[in-house]
């Protein structure tokens, strides 16, 4: 694995999550729980990653990690309920002797990711691209 490009502490959790294999720039979307964008949109931190599959390394095990896709809509981005992320085509997750867990994501898309520590939850957009591509 690269060097880490970006590392955050989460806010909520305090959960470590560094992420390598790519560039990275950080910016507010706005965001739906639901695709029809019935209710009012909160503010999510999102994670443009170009030029390669990014790596995520988180330091908790995998059982406290969701990963759902998400869809661009007019103003931000809702989540896509019709459909999950497949493991080993849309992300391989890797769990460590260290009981940290890895996410490699192979698809071009956009996934909402969501780290859970107890009633503590943060959540965050990945926006991929490659190579000035992005579905």
């Amino acid at each position: 694995m690269s060097s880490p490009v970006w590392e955050k502490m989460l806010d909520s959790t305090g959960v470590r999550v560094t992420v390598s294999n790519c560039t990275v720039e950080q910016t507010t979307e706005n965001y739906w729980e639901t695709a029809d964008q019935s209710e009012a949109p909160c503010q999510i931190m999102a994670l443009h990653a170009g030029e390669d599959a990014p790596v995520f390394h988180f330091d908790v095990p995998k059982t406290q990690i969701d990963v759902t896709f998400a869809m661009p809509v007019d103003g931000g981005y809702a989540l896509y309920t019709n459909a999950l992320p497949v493991e080993q085509v849309d992300m391989i997750p890797t769990e460590n002797e260290d009981g940290t867990t890895d996410y490699r994501f192979d698809t071009i898309y956009n996934f909402v990711i969501t780290v859970k520590d107890g009633e503590r939850s943060d959540r965050f957009l990945l926006i991929c691209s490659r190579k000035g591509y992005h579905e």
